[in-house]
């Protein structure tokens, strides 16, 4: 008896697999547009001791005395120095090269307009490591959204493809979606619209 089962569920597992064989199916790639936010900014930045040389006439200035300048400075367009946070992962990667006594700090502000005033800012000993600028994340609903709408642009592309071939669309089988919340800026074209895909199989007869 058991014999006799284990034959019976054989035959439906391999008629499974050839009904699976014998479905004919279209792949496609649909996309849609998708606006890129701003979310905030980080800023790094260095303060190091001045020492002269033969070359500039600096008066020479511990990091200390460096970073009460800047804090000064920083006070004097609205910014509290207390809310920079010492970069310690900078620090590890940089201090192998570093001669002097050095210290780095990063900033981060969700205003352009804050961020600009401290870029302006000079003095002796100050340097811009670098400005980041990070994208805000996108909801579930909205990658939803984004998701539906690259669906159907797939299902138009699909019709059009199905008819070519002379056969008719069926149902959608599988969606592929690898977008996450987080998101990039296009540093060289920050305005643009960017594509999110998805990709759609389609069964045809």
């Amino acid at each position: 008896m058991k014999k006799i089962i284990f034959i019976i569920l054989a035959c439906m597992s391999l008629s499974s697999a050839v009904s699976q064989e014998n479905t004919k199916t279209l792949t496609i790639v649909g996309e849609s547009k998708k606006k890129i936010e701003i979310g905030s900014y980080n800023l790094t930045v260095s303060l190091k001791e001045i020492v002269t040389d033969g070359y500039q006439q600096h008066e020479p200035k511990s990091l200390s005395q460096v970073k009460q300048i800047y804090t000064d400075k920083l006070k004097a367009i609205g910014v509290d120095f207390n809310n920079f946070h010492k970069n310690f992962a900078y620090q590890f990667y940089s201090s192998y090269s570093e001669t002097n006594d050095v210290a780095y700090f990063y900033f981060n502000s969700t205003s352009q307009e804050e961020i600009k005033k401290i870029i302006d800012i000079k003095m002796n000993g100050l340097n811009i490591v670098q400005v980041e600028i990070i994208a805000k994340e996108k909801t579930n609903e909205q990658l939803a959204d984004l998701t539906h709408i690259a669906i159907e642009d797939a299902k138009i592309k699909a019709s059009k493809i199905a008819n070519n071939l002379h056969k008719k669309l069926g149902d959608i089988i599988k969606v592929e979606n690898t977008s996450t919340r987080e998101q990039y800026i296009d540093m060289y074209k920050p305005e643009q619209d960017q594509k999110h895909y998805a990709t759609v199989t389609f069964t045809i007869e």
